[in-house]
């Protein structure tokens, strides 16, 4: 069940984090996602492997409890009671383990986005020689992070001595009570030694309930974060949010009032935004002094079906932002309408994407082969002339992003699975 439970958890994140809308994907890093997948996933296994204890641990207890009655009466409930009265120190103390272990897991996104950072710019980062801030930046957050394992193992310690001194004490009052009750109460060696065994048969439940414990308090907070990431707006995937256009209208694509921000603003102010579209930039009282960083208004377009629309602007004039408000990578305000009769849309970035696999399943993508479209596809993106170069052609097996590639030919085979 763990298992399967993990499995199905670490997917849905996946597939959640492909669906994440602008607004979804405030605040959230790479570091954030990949403690969800790798830490907060692992808790939840956690949890049902030892799940079983819900009910085997009250039952052992249970019978336990019923032979010490057997055997000395009603002077055994004194330990049992003290076990009782330690259940909520326990529950005390895991909450503190909750606490502490939240502070760390703050920390370990940070530490995770500093290394993907220089990862992701690797390159940049050995050319420019900041390997050794990256180091010091990783080795403080580090530094911190150790800190609050440091105290979440020791506060784990002290859950660790008050499983073991439970039982102890609870056969320690029990003894004296027997003694004192009665005189004629006399611990032989029978009477201790079956005692003492009970009691000792004790400790595996209680402190396989008292993990069970800890492991349940840490796999809440999992539940937790997990539900406050799965809560995240996503982009409507289904197509419902576009509007259809009407039978016989030849337009493929259609932008009425379009305006997109880049940065978040709230979600109630979106209709006040609008009222000024004079250009880029809006005035502040509009957005309660959360401006975006960039905002593109006015946009008002037209494709019909065979038509090649080109957008031509200066550097940092909105080109890029046009293109991503149109995939839905960008919020828009309220009165933008889109309009398209097509929920299919290839796309082939300024950065292309490269898989370490053959030139031909980079192209496919997963699609299934048909010989005549991927013949014309070449044809189309002058990939023939490049196919002639590679030894094995089409089923050349290409480095890691491409690395054995021009740019030229990492630019077309993009395009190519884009037009396929």
């Amino acid at each position: 069940s763990g298992i399967v439970i993990r499995t199905a958890v670490t997917s849905a994140i996946y597939e959640k984090s492909l669906r994440l809308s602008p607004r979804g994907r405030g605040g959230l890093t790479s570091g954030n996602v990949t403690n969800l997948i790798a830490t907060d996933t692992q808790k939840l296994f956690e949890v049902m492997h030892d799940a079983h204890m819900l009910w085997s641990a009250p039952l052992a207890i249970l019978i336990v409890v019923v032979l010490l009655l057997v055997i000395i009466g009603p002077t055994c409930l004194v330990g049992a009671l003290i076990l009782i009265l330690l259940v909520p120190l326990s529950k005390k103390v895991a909450v503190q383990v909750v606490k502490i272990r939240r502070k760390r897991v703050a920390v370990a996104d940070e530490r995770i986005e500093i290394i993907n950072a220089m990862l992701t710019g690797i390159k940049v980062t050995k050319l420019n020689n900041y390997e050794d801030k990256f180091e010091q930046r990783v080795s403080e957050a580090r530094g911190r992070e150790m800190k609050l394992v440091r105290l979440e193992q020791s506060v784990w310690g002290l859950t660790l001595v008050i499983r073991v001194f439970t039982p102890v004490l609870a056969s320690a009052a029990t003894f004296a009570t027997y003694v004192l009750v009665d005189e004629g109460n006399i611990m032989t060696a029978s009477v201790t030694f079956t005692i003492l065994m009970l009691f000792n048969m004790l400790k595996f439940p209680i402190n396989q309930a008292g993990q069970l414990l800890s492991k349940a308090a840490l796999g809440l907070q999992a539940m937790q974060r997990i539900s406050a990431f799965m809560d995240r707006d996503e982009n409507e995937i289904d197509g419902e949010h576009m509007l259809v256009p009407e039978d016989g209208n030849n337009k493929v694509l259609e932008v009425k009032n379009g305006t997109f921000f880049v940065g978040s603003i709230p979600a109630h102010q979106a209709n006040a935004a609008v009222t000024k579209t004079s250009g880029v930039g809006e005035e502040e009282g509009c957005f309660g002094g959360q401006n975006p960083a960039f905002t593109l208004t006015g946009v008002n377009f037209s494709l019909a079906r065979g038509e090649v629309l080109a957008v031509v602007g200066e550097v940092a004039s909105g080109k890029s932002t046009l293109i991503q408000g149109l995939l839905g990578e960008l919020q828009a305000s309220n009165a933008t309408e889109v309009t398209s009769c097509s929920r299919n849309v290839a796309f082939a970035g300024q950065t292309p994407f490269i898989l370490s696999d053959t030139v031909r399943n980079n192209i496919l993508f997963g699609s299934e082969f048909n010989e005549v479209r991927y013949e014309r596809v070449l044809e189309a993106c002058c990939l023939r002339p490049d196919l002639q170069m590679w030894p094995a052609g089409d089923r050349t097996e290409i480095g890691e992003r491409g690395v054995t590639m021009s740019g030229g030919q990492k630019q077309r085979v993009s395009l190519a699975r884009a037009v396929y």
